[in-house]
């Protein structure tokens, strides 16, 4: 091997630098020039890495080798220079970059550390030798800065010096080509040599808060035409192999949005699709947070640019807008002003009742045909949902003038609008918002509104659904409930539940279950007086007047006073329901569960009479499971011993043995079974003997009366005190 020659170097240095470039000749074709490319640039950038000096015990080997590499990279320097000058256009930049790239994003430090250490000297290079007579494009600058820019928090000093030397550059490099004199000095680019220092210090807090400062130095001074190409190609860095690059990736992005977002408003479309798919390359979750920053950065920027078009168009012009807007989820920013825009409307003489609708709210040729099937489109997406109170408003106006002009039966047609929501998505989002009345400006009053109107268009069975699942009397008797809850005079609340007691009208299921959900309110603050007036109502001739010895063999189904202990025994349960616990729970033995089963049970001359009525059996076993869901919910839950809980569950045993075997699923034992679950759920391991009796009754039942399970017979679990048998 050579000598070592400490003026000039290795003989193999001497040597390339002798024939510096003159080996060239003739020019080398394309396939040759990328063969010798990919075989210099892998045979010098692999090379293993330097050794330090305290690997050898003598310095002058150590010596000898660290010129070694020194001339090899110069060597290699020498050679892509003297490729590039051949072809000192973007173009062959762009192709000298293409083979450098991959080294540049190597995950080894070494490999790294000479690669942007050889492009910094080439970029340089080409700037000195640029001679620009015509301004030209500077196509792929974007693309380059991109490469080099993440390099800026490299984990290695001497990557991150030489990135922002190859930004400097570039940077350059694109004002000679905007026709500035090579010597031009520009404030903003030189400022990048006082950021400089800044990338010396290890600490990644203050490496990120330089590339933001290098971020806005690229975005001011970058043409609006490479922006794009930039943001692109800095996505890729987003999956860098280094953590730290591929941070100071988002950084720079986001850096870049605030700066020169504004540009960027129709290709918002084309960054986020980009963002979405290398987001699913990253892996660490604090970059995939940083990613979502991002597309939260480029949404706001488009919906800063829609809403001056809400703001600024005619209403009969944002309706494609809108239903365009409605498939994104960061349109928040418009909602307000398509909520002010419709509200205006609602508020014009026009759109009142009776009034026609195209005049106040769109010019022609646009009629309501038309803006009946847009806006019911914007009932379902969930970005809309602030704005839901003047849309149902709108829509309802809409929905009745039709029905005005015979359209009732057509309110919703699929055949004519293929982008119309389901029934199902009406219907359920209606529901939904209707479930809170006053929410958001009374749209859950809107929405009831309007399902109300829509109901026959959605689905036939819903209209005669609705008068039976909304009725109007069951909510009249929960206002009148929570009004007498809030009364603070004691004999005016007794003296109105005496009036309801008198006035209500049993038979109708709708009358008993508000009568009872009206007790049950107001025993939230009047549990003694209520309570009160349940036992004297008993005792009252209402009562009594048609309770005789021959009452039993009557049909007992249509039987008023049937359905009146119904009513009574439904109370008890939602009274115990709404009650407060503290107060409830030393009620329920003594007093509540004592009358219920004494409204249930008739006796007739001292023999007890099992009940034939349905109704009545229903309203039992439902106090029942409100009783023990009251004391499962209890704040003193766990000190209170329910001593009839056994004797309840025989009864809802009973009740489960009484029903046919034809059939699983029958009201009485669906909501039997659902009572013992409440029933026993408290209990401890040690008290399941009623659970397992439910159990083993319930599959008992269920069994053929000559299946072999039934001649054997079943017995109960250990500790049950009956036996379970066919």
């Amino acid at each position: 091997m050579c000598g070592v020659s400490r003026e000039g170097g290795t003989a193999y240095g001497q040597e390339a630098n002798g024939t510096r470039g003159g080996f060239l000749e003739p020019h080398l074709g394309d396939p040759d020039r990328t063969e010798l490319l990919d075989t210099c640039l892998g045979s010098v950038l692999a090379l293993p890495p330097e050794p330090g000096r305290d690997r050898d015990e003598d310095g002058g080997d150590t010596g000898y080798r660290e010129v070694l590499y020194g001339d090899t990279i110069s060597a290699l320097k020498d050679l892509l220079k003297s490729l590039l000058q051949r072809s000192l256009t973007p173009h062959g930049l762009q192709d000298m970059f293409a083979h450098l790239g991959p080294w540049i994003k190597s995950s080894k430090e070494h490999e790294r550390q000479r690669a942007v250490e050889v492009s910094a000297a080439l970029l340089d290079f080409y700037l000195s030798k640029l001679n620009v007579s015509t301004v030209i494009p500077f196509y792929n600058l974007g693309v380059l800065i991109a490469l080099f820019s993440p390099r800026c928090s490299d984990s290695l000093a001497s990557v991150r010096q030489h990135a922002i030397d190859c930004v400097y550059s570039l940077l350059y490099i694109q004002l000679c080509y905007e026709g500035f004199a090579r010597d031009h000095r520009d404030e903003m680019v030189e400022g990048l040599k006082a950021l400089k220092k800044g990338l010396e210090e290890p600490d990644f807090t203050v490496l990120f808060h330089t590339c933001t400062n290098i971020a806005m130095v690229i975005g001011k001074r970058i043409p609006p035409e490479q922006l794009m190409s930039l943001l692109l190609a800095m996505f890729e860095g987003l999956a860098d192999p280094d953590k730290n690059c591929s941070r100071a990736a988002t950084v720079m992005i986001n850096s870049l949005l605030k700066e020169r977002g504004a540009v960027l408003q129709e290709k918002v479309k084309l960054q986020q699709e980009k963002v979405e798919l290398q987001q699913e390359k990253v892996e660490l979750q604090q970059e995939k947070v940083e990613l979502q920053q991002e597309k939260v950065e480029l949404q706001q920027e488009k919906v800063e640019l829609q809403q001056e078009k809400v703001e600024l168009q005619p209403l009969a012009s944002l309706l494609p807008l809108w239903h365009k807007c409605s498939s994104h989820q960061g349109t928040s920013g418009i909602v307000p002003v398509i909520k002010t825009r419709l509200s205006r409307h609602l508020r014009h003489p026009p759109l009142g009742p009776g009034a026609s609708v195209p005049q106040a709210v769109l010019p022609p040729p646009l009629s309501p045909q038309v803006l009946w099937p847009y806006l019911l489109e914007f009932v379902t997406p969930i970005p809309f949902t602030n704005a839901l109170t003047p849309l149902c408003k709108s829509l309802l106006h809409l929905a009745l003038k039709k029905q005005e002009e015979g359209e009732s039966a057509s309110l919703i047609r699929y055949d004519l609008n293929a982008n119309l929501p389901s029934p199902h998505a009406l219907t359920t989002r209606l529901l939904v918002v209707s479930s809170q009345p006053y929410a958001g400006d009374g749209r859950g009053a809107a929405a009831l509104r309007l399902l109300s109107v829509l109901r026959c268009s959605l689905h036939p069975a819903l209209e005669p659904l609705w008068s039976k699942r909304v009725p109007v009397l069951n909510f009249l008797y929960k206002c009148i409930g929570t009004t007498l809850g809030a009364c603070a005079s004691k004999d005016l609340v007794l003296k109105q539940l005496q009036e309801l007691l008198e006035t209500a009208r049993y038979h109708e299921e709708v009358e008993r279950e508000g009568l009872a959900s009206c007790f049950g309110i107001c025993a939230i603050n009047h549990l003694e007086e209520t309570l009160a007036k349940l036992e004297d109502f008993v005792k009252s001739d209402v009562f009594k007047k048609s309770v005789g010895l021959f009452s039993i063999f009557r049909d007992r189904s249509d039987n008023e006073v049937e359905k009146i202990k119904s009513t009574l025994i439904l109370c008890y349960g939602y009274v115990a329901m709404y009650a407060p616990k503290e107060l409830v729970l030393a009620r329920i033995e003594a007093d509540i569960l004592k009358n219920i089963f004494q409204y249930f049970n008739t006796k007739v001359l001292g023999i007890k009479v099992e009940t034939k009525d349905l109704t009545l059996k229903l309203c039992l076993v439902r106090s029942i499971c409100m009783i023990s869901q009251a004391i499962y919910n209890g704040a003193k839950c766990g000190d209170f011993v329910f001593s009839r809980k056994a004797e309840l569950v025989a009864q809802m045993v009973e009740f489960i043995k009484a029903e046919p075997l034809d059939a699983l699923r029958t009201p009485v034992r669906q909501r039997a079974m659902v009572t013992c679950t409440y029933l026993v759920y408290p209990s401890a391991l040690r008290e399941s003997r009623s659970q397992g009796c439910a159990r083993w009754s319930c599959c008992a039942h269920r069994a053929r009366p000559h299946s072999p399970v039934c001649r054997v017979g079943l017995t109960a679990e250990p500790g049950c005190s009956r036996s379970v048998g066919c």
